[in-house]
């Protein structure tokens, strides 16, 4: 029994180290480029002298096919209206501030630096900066994705 192990061991390995010493090619196209708003490195330090002055503000750093993620920085007491996302999740990191949160099915919470929040899709959700001072969240979503926002029950219908 043990030989057997022994010699099932070593052909395991054997068929291991020959997948790894196999050169593999794969298709590459043109070089990419960047196209605005991309670019290789930003620096949040110049973000925030190109909107010195403006309370709140939004920043759009990725916006391609696949992702769009922006900077957005909010006053205190800010808030944004509940909505949701359908199709797709979004996701919140909070660079600066604290924010409280307020997921469906949920109890609000408030999330300071450092920490990721994220709403999954067709959740309603809203946020809003808590503190004295203005709150900084790089959010993410899908490209193209849509989003809801809840209806108050005394607005007129559209």
């Amino acid at each position: 029994m043990r030989k057997t192990s022994s010699i099932l061991t070593l052909a395991v390995l054997a068929a291991a180290v020959s997948l790894c010493a196999q050169e593999l090619w794969a298709p590459k196209g043109a070089p990419a480029k960047y196209v605005a708003p991309h670019k290789p490195h930003t620096k949040l330090a110049d973000l925030k002298a190109k909107h010195a002055g403006h309370e709140d503000w939004r920043e759009l750093i990725v916006n391609d096919e696949h992702l769009r993620g922006e900077y957005v920085q909010m006053r205190p007491g800010a808030k944004t209206p509940r909505a949701l996302h359908p199709d797709t999740r979004t996701w919140w990191v909070v660079m600066e501030g604290q924010v409280r949160f307020d997921l469906e099915k949920n109890d609000p919470f408030v999330a300071a630096r450092g920490s990721m929040v994220q709403a999954p899709m067709q959740t309603f959700f809203s946020y809003e900066v808590v503190g004295d001072r203005p709150a900084l969240l790089f959010e993410t979503n899908i490209a193209g994705a849509k989003t809801l926002y809840e209806r108050k029950a005394d607005a007129p219908a559209v």
